[in-house]
């Protein structure tokens, strides 16, 4: 498929709004299809609800934030070592159950990160200051590359996996 979404980096993004079906919902997944257009870039936010849940690629691998109760909204996770510093198009999916504390990210069809009740996740509300969904962002550290495809599902069915070295 050749359509796809082209972001500059310069203060370009889709701001897709409230998405207001997902905003009560403890369960949460997402995909993103994505290239990035200079294989070295920096961190570049991804996919971001601003206080609830944000993706970045960060040189060759991934920086999650997730809103949780017991820790500021952007003390992040970085997955390194992922093999993303090219150009070729990857498939990210993050997929969270903030009422079992369950977080599992998978890259191009494998599991690379997982996390199970090590803090309080809460995906939940915002305070009234519900910021909505946007694929890039318009205040810095902005994507600069290609999005193929972007997908939410108000649901987490998380993949089985046999290697606990994966779980944090």
């Amino acid at each position: 498929d050749d359509t796809f979404l082209s972001l500059d980096g310069t203060k370009d993004f889709v701001k897709l709004g409230r998405l207001k079906d997902f905003e009560a919902s403890d369960q949460l997944s997402f995909s993103v299809d994505f290239r990035k257009e200079n294989a070295g870039d920096g961190d570049m936010r991804l996919v971001w609800n601003h206080r609830k849940l944000g993706l970045a690629v960060e040189e060759d691998g991934l920086r999650l934030y997730v809103a949780s109760a017991d820790k500021p909204f952007y003390e992040s996770t970085l997955i390194d070592d992922l093999g993303l510093d090219d150009t070729e198009l990857h498939q990210a999916i993050v997929i969270l159950d903030a009422a079992t504390d369950h977080l599992q990210v998978l890259l191009d069809g494998d599991v690379v990160y997982e996390e199970q009740q090590e803090r309080d996740m809460d995906i939940v509300g915002a305070g009234g200051r519900e910021a909505g969904w946007l694929l890039g962002t318009p205040w810095g550290h902005e994507f600069k590359g290609d999005i193929h495809d972007f997908r939410l599902e108000a649901d987490a069915q998380f993949m089985l996996i046999d290697d606990a070295s994966l779980i944090a």
